[in-house]
């Protein structure tokens, strides 16, 4: 491999809608996305391989968010950047180390702090090294540095809340279908064999609890099994062309579950857009990183659509509306910045707006799931508990 060109692993959205991966050789992540942005394809994922052999991971997104909040506060104190990385690699979380040497050797051999973040192996979305790239050019690095923290922060503890809001339902069905399999597996056997013992006559209710509770039994194992190959299938065919498409876009048009992934891709979206936009980076190259932060294939091959229409003169609001790509009211919020000049601006407030509904949104299908669960798993085990009484009740002694 010549000097200076590095691996990279790809996956872009085509204009028919189907995905493509593979490996390219180039000299840095932009070179890639400018190669598949010439044959009008969408990139998704840029990674750094060091081998053909060896996966590019992102950190985790709390790692990301307190290392760039650690870096932002060093680098905005006025420490030249080979000293502040020095500083950043006694205070870096440790998910970052396995990257950092390469990064700060990186800068000392004159690369930008942009480019070595991107040949190391530190583990930033595209859409951050951009954000960097593009202030680093303008000598704002680091304003560049602390927007990338504030974008990163923004999801992280998006994320965070949507985890707290939905541990009490998985709990509480976990608990539920734990307390389920011990009746039926554990109890209710052994309640039969007892009853058999008396020879009594048992309550249709009761032989029907038993036939069930030994059923699900024999037939655990081979649904395990099937749950697996079916799982595996899947996985197989959201690999194929146009099959992750597919999938991305049937999960928009469920019904409740659609609109909050919807607006979430639509907040996410629209704050990483505004962060580069206000970093000075073009529109049309801004709207080609802001689509590795949609995470959904179908969406990601309609803003290439609107990216194509925004080339050809159309305006930035209606192309990403008529394309499905944002909400109407991030479009709404869009077309006034448009119109007033605050357009970066305006997309801070709309990210805000779709992150508020989907807060709200995912409340109130709580709200719903929570009782529901009570309700269904009480129901069942007192159904099962009223007919292991009724069985007892029924049990007389003999003469």
């Amino acid at each position: 491999m010549a000097s200076g060109l590095h691996h990279f692993r790809y996956r872009a959205v085509l204009n028919d809608g189907t995905t493509e991966k593979g490996v390219m050789t180039a000299e840095s992540r932009a070179a890639v996305a400018a190669h598949l942005t010439s044959r009008q394809a969408m990139p998704l994922e840029i990674s750094s391989v060091t081998s053909l052999a060896t996966r590019y991971r992102l950190l985790p997104i709390r790692e990301q968010a307190v290392g760039l909040r650690t870096l932002s506060t060093l680098v905005s104190s006025g420490l030249p950047l080979t000293k502040a990385l020095a500083a950043f690699a006694e205070l870096a979380p440790s998910a970052w180390l396995a990257g950092l040497d390469a990064v700060r050797e990186g800068v000392r051999q004159g690369q930008t702090f942009a480019g070595a973040l991107e040949s190391s192996r530190v583990g930033l979305p595209t859409v951050v090294i951009g954000v960097i790239r593009a202030g680093e050019t303008a000598g704002q690095l680091p304003a560049a540095v602390t927007a990338a923290a504030d974008m990163t922060e923004f999801r992280a503890n998006s994320r965070a809340a949507l985890q707290s809001a939905l541990a009490y339902p998985l709990i509480l069905a976990v608990a539920s279908l734990a307390s389920l399999m011990l009746l039926l597996g554990v109890v209710v056997p052994r309640f039969a064999t007892a009853l058999a013992d008396t020879g009594a006559t048992l309550p249709a209710s009761t032989q029907t609890l038993i036939t069930l509770a030994a059923w699900i039994r024999a037939s655990f194992v081979p649904a395990l099994l099937a749950s697996a190959v079916t799982l595996a299938g899947w996985r197989a065919w959201i690999e194929m062309p146009g099959g992750r498409l597919r999938w991305d876009k049937w999960m928009l048009s469920v019904p409740l579950s659609g609109d909050i992934r919807q607006a979430a891709a639509t907040s996410r979206f629209c704050e990483a857009l505004g962060t580069l936009l206000r970093s000075g980076v073009p529109v049309a190259t801004a709207l080609t990183s802001a689509g590795s932060a949609l995470t959904n294939t179908y969406l990601a091959s309609r803003l290439a659509t609107a990216r194509e229409l925004v080339l050809e003169g159309a305006a930035l609001s209606r192309s990403l509306l008529d394309s499905g790509v944002v909400t109407t009211t991030a479009a709404r919020f869009v077309r006034a910045g448009e119109e007033t000049g605050a357009l970066a601006t305006m997309l801070a407030h709309a990210s805000q707006i779709e992150r508020m509904r989907v807060e709200h949104l995912t409340k109130n299908t709580l709200r719903l799931v929570e009782p529901s669960l009570i309700l269904v798993f009480g129901g069942v085990i007192a159904a099962i508990t009223a007919s292991l009484l009724q069985a007892l009740y029924s049990v007389r002694p003999g003469p």
